[in-house]
């Protein structure tokens, strides 16, 4: 459905210019023409909804996914510290098709209230050289991303006792020093079920319905930040055809949303020293080495 009088639907149609920053299936983005700074741009759907109330929510998800998309252009390609995200609805809002402001902020940018000042591009040129080096970030930002299975392709759950011949399998390609018995599945068994009567969690990542990752989540209380409650990730493992796309990034998010559900206040781990692609990884999730771990076996 279009509108013959909407200013996006013509963009949309090709009947008025703008400046494109990305063009999906049914989303748009291009440069607002009265940007507040460089860079401001509009993310729109290709079909018209004048308001929020008329969007299909996988329509508002997709807008918001391209929308983070065009942030992070923003800052690599514009080098700015941040973003601001606007979206009016019916009241201040100037054309009658649903769309989200994406407008890179720097600290001291000067700006003090809501889209104003507004100002204009120099010329058309400029315009365009701004529109291109986005659209170079945001293509960069696919070809980083392009290995990573979508996200619906990964789902976490609970494991269970027939999980666990994968489990010990997953185990025991994991350990840099062995000690892992598949043939002793019964003491496996034993321990899943005793962790899950003491409210530990065994999650694993199915992709494809085929279980490719594991970790496990221990929770405790100490006596510090009184009384608090701790979980501690152990056994994070994922299948070696499958690492660096994504499934421990899946089991990690579902790791801490736990922790979160079960009140505690931090999230903790050990990582093998030898393992410096994991501290990368622990890194990319937002941990902190902050610590020296030391272990006693006996």
């Amino acid at each position: 459905m279009t509108k013959p009088d909407c200013v996006f639907d013509a963009i949309v149609a090709g009947d008025l210019p703008a400046h494109f920053v990305l063009e999906e299936a049914e989303v748009l983005a291009f440069l607002d023409a009265r940007p507040l700074f460089a860079g401001h741009t509009l993310v729109v759907p290709r079909r018209h909804h004048a308001t929020v109330a008329e969007l299909p929510l996988t329509t508002a998800s997709l807008m918001w996914g391209a929308a983070a998309r065009v942030a992070a252009a923003q800052r690599d390609a514009l080098g700015c510290d941040g973003t601001f995200f606007g979206l009016n609805d019916v009241v201040s809002q100037s054309v009658p098709h649903c769309h989200i402001h994406v407008v890179p902020r720097r600290r001291g940018d000067g700006l003090r209230g809501f889209f104003w000042p507004r100002t204009r591009y120099a010329d058309d040129a400029e315009a365009a050289r701004v529109a291109a080096a986005l659209r170079a970030a945001v293509e960069a930002s696919r070809a980083r991303t392009a290995h990573l299975l979508p996200a619906g392709r990964v789902a976490v759950r609970d494991a269970g006792a027939g999980d666990l011949p994968r489990l010990v399998s997953l185990l025991a390609d994991g350990s840099l020093t062995g000690g892992e018995d598949p043939g002793r599945l019964d003491a496996y068994r034993d321990a899943l079920a005793e962790m899950t009567r003491a409210g530990h969690r065994v999650l694993v990542a199915e992709v494809d319905g085929q279980v490719a990752g594991m970790c496990q989540v221990i929770f405790f209380r100490h006596l510090q930040h009184n009384g608090g409650r701790c979980a501690e990730l152990e056994s994070v493992h994922v299948d070696g055809a499958l690492r660096g796309r994504g499934v421990g990034t899946a089991l990690v998010s579902a790791a801490v949303e736990a922790a979160r559900e079960a009140g505690c206040y931090r999230v903790q781990l050990t990582s093998n020293k030898a393992r410096t692609d994991a501290h990368r990884f622990w890194a990319r999730q937002g941990f902190a080495a902050t610590h020296e771990g030391f272990k006693l076996y006996l």
